[in-house]
């Protein structure tokens, strides 16, 4: 190759890489130039699955015309070592309707997408769980362990193949129908109970396990047509495998 070709790649060459420097130092271009690596929701604590097994037996224990009592379910014991031995329950009046939204209608309260909306569907039982941490029915390390699960319950949602007999709505269907209302929230919601036939609407938090996973805590909110709602929040235990309420915590 003649001397001057090879002279004129050289000049070339250096010239680029002294460019290319330049514009690194001048700009602060980033080095890497790869994309940002985009995070879906964080795994739960407690499998999805057992989290809706727990809310398809509570639903099957409480009829919409009156749960059955606590005392048809059996006696509870509370864990040894508790303080509150005295709790004994007589029964219990919360109601779940069969017809459901996937969630609490947060995003349908803002009018935004439900994907747009980062909440946290188990902060609703946090005042439950002090509460029993100070009654010493949770220990420290349970309520540690339901704040991770707080932290991680941005994706919970019901699920139709978890619970047969159930209806589901999707909160973005209850949010689509507030823009197209003349009186938002109110009347979507009545489209709703007209569309589903039913005279009330439910919607459950995501549940909080104790750490051995024998205590859970949720939140039960039934809509009657805008006439009555009633929020609870109820302390489960599980027995012999079975999810069975044992007490009413009023929120």
């Amino acid at each position: 190759m003649p001397s001057n070709i090879r002279t004129t790649l050289a000049s070339t060459l250096l010239l680029g890489i002294f460019s290319a420097v330049f514009l690194l130092v001048q700009y602060k271009f980033p080095v890497s130039l790869k994309r940002p690596h985009q995070w879906g929701d964080p795994r739960p604590f407690v499998p999805d699955s057992v989290a809706q097994e727990l809310i398809r037996q509570l639903i099957e224990q409480a009829d919409f015309d009156g749960p059955r009592s606590v005392a048809q379910l059996g006696s509870w014991t509370p864990r040894t070592g508790a303080d509150a031995v005295d709790v004994e329950p007589a029964g219990l009046a919360f109601r779940i309707s069969r017809v459901l939204l996937e969630h609490q209608p947060i995003s349908a309260y803002l009018k935004m997408k439900d994907a747009e909306v980062r909440y946290k569907y188990g902060q609703e039982s946090a005042n439950m769980m002090r509460q029993l941490y100070a009654e010493k029915v949770l220990s420290a390390a349970d309520t540690a362990f339901m704040h991770q699960q707080i932290l991680h319950s941005a994706g919970f949602r019901l699920e139709a193949r978890y619970l047969p007999g159930c209806t589901i709505i999707p909160v973005d269907t209850l949010t689509r129908l507030t823009h197209g209302v003349a009186y938002g929230l109110s009347d979507a919601m009545s489209h709703l109970y007209s569309k589903y036939q039913t005279e009330a609407i439910s919607w459950l938090s995501a549940p909080l396990f104790s750490l051995d996973q024998q205590y859970a805590l949720i939140s039960v909110t039934l809509d009657a047509r805008g006439d009555y709602e009633n929020d609870v929040g109820l302390l489960l235990e599980r027995h012999q495998g079975q999810w069975r309420p044992r007490r009413e915590i009023w929120q």
